[in-house]
């Protein structure tokens, strides 16, 4: 169940950046470079998006931020959503609206205030006391501090986590770790939002309060929780034990090692024979990276269509074939439909699971040789460096989900730009 939510919103985080930009009929106020900065005072009367490392919001945007870099810091004030991709997010003034993050630390200092939804992915949570939340909290990833106030429900999906703020809904946690020593691993490299240190598992301060219901799933019950729950109090047990989580380990480290091999496998296969179809997508992720991905979720959702028109054709022309008592014609029919339905499916999940990962990750491999490995220039396997690379990165939780999402689109339309009917071939570079 808890996979099934992770996906869902991840989906939703992930159309909400895709789409909502097209369907605000205002201005909007596209910034970029290393350190862009909104400074005291000035204010932004448009939907602002900025790709940089770093991002500073000490003014006002009196709209939407879209924002990927490393570090987005707000002081000031955004009347609207922020829908951000990056390192950390660190809030220290409000949000108007809703907080959509995926990275790897959110975190809320004393008197930040987001008046819609928080909803973020990554490593850490840290909302600190005398900071709110104006409706509901969403979160899924390795640790949580909660010591703000929340004025809905609140969602978790943690290794560990510490509720110490007000809850004035209903709270559903769903807590991997044991009672102990924290199971969240470390981040590597500095990072500009301080984490606290958490025990393993759910820890319920003395000074948490939950109004509504409490339900929440860990591997051990906690005493005495009724004395912080208004409402009724539901624990599901987790069977944990060592030997589950080592083969659960084992299991997931195989599985990976398996996708890379495949992937691998394939990304050879097309590089011995057809190299040249291979450069052409690649090339189109290049030079028209915005029309594949637009082509890729038009593509995406075209199929399904198709899919359904093809399944309503077959069966208006077995019943057609049927009236006329040309029974032989009319199961013809239908056999061939439904064969030509499961062909186009097998099809269409070998592109989307394979054959796009393979596209990207060729492209990466192009940029990686030219710039750091002029001296395989040439090579007709080369590129698959970065076809290796990319599979990796496709294993990291999470972070692979949305990468891999992204590269279906973005692949699935550089493919379709190729193969598309009156599409001019490109010279492939070997």
């Amino acid at each position: 169940m808890r996979s099934r939510w992770l996906s869902f919103l991840v989906l939703l985080f992930l159309l909400a950046l895709l789409f909502r930009p097209f369907a605000v009929a205002r201005a909007l106020d596209p910034r970029s470079g290393e350190r862009v900065v909104i400074a005291a005072g000035e204010v932004v009367k448009d939907d602002l998006y900025v790709a940089a490392s770093e991002l500073v919001i000490e003014g006002e945007v009196d709209g939407d931020v879209y924002f990927m870099g490393s570090t987005l810091t707000i002081t000031g004030k955004v009347t609207g959503d922020v829908n951000a991709f990056g390192g950390a997010i660190l809030l220290k003034g409000e949000i108007g609206d809703d907080l959509r993050f995926f990275g790897a630390v959110t975190a809320m200092e004393e008197g930040a205030r987001v008046g819609g939804d928080l909803i973020a992915f990554g490593r850490g949570l840290n909302v600190r006391a005398g900071s709110t939340i104006g409706q509901d909290l969403v979160f899924y990833g390795g640790q949580a501090y909660l010591g703000g106030e929340v004025g809905r429900n609140v969602r978790l999906g943690v290794n560990d986590v510490m509720l110490a703020g007000h809850v004035h809904g209903n709270a559903d946690l769903s807590v991997m770790g044991e009672r102990g020593a924290s199971s969240t691993p470390p981040i590597f490299g500095p990072m500009p939002v301080e984490m606290p240190s958490l025990p393993g598992g759910l820890t319920l301060d003395p000074s948490a309060r939950v109004d509504g219901d409490l339900k929440y799933q860990a591997v051990s019950p906690l005493a005495d929780v009724e004395r912080n729950v208004g409402g009724k109090v539901e624990y599901v047990p987790f069977e944990s034990t060592q030997e589950t989580k080592t083969q659960t380990a084992f299991d997931a480290w195989l599985n990976a090692l398996r996708s890379l091999v495949t992937l691998m496998l394939f990304g050879a296969l097309f590089a011995a024979a057809t190299p040249g179809f291979l450069q052409q997508s690649a090339t189109k992720i290049r030079e028209q990276f915005w029309p594949s991905l637009g082509w890729g979720v038009l593509a995406y959702a075209i199929f399904f269509f198709l899919l359904l028109g093809l399944f309503v054709l077959m069966i208006l022309a077995g019943v057609f074939f049927g009236i006329l008592t040309l029974g032989s014609i009319s199961a013809l029919v239908i056999t061939g439909g439904l064969l030509l339905i499961l062909v186009s499916i097998f099809v269409f999940v070998f592109v989307t699971a394979y054959l796009t990962k393979i596209v990207v990750g060729w492209e990466l491999g192009n940029w990686l040789v030219n710039r750091f490995l002029p001296q395989w220039s040439g090579q007709r396997y080369a590129p698959l460096v970065g076809v290796f690379l990319f599979g990796l990165v496709l294993q990291v939780p999470y972070l692979g989900f949305v990468l891999g999402l992204a590269a279906l689109f973005i692949g699935l339309g550089a493919l379709w730009l190729v193969v598309r009917p009156g599409a001019r071939p490109l010279r492939a570079t070997p």
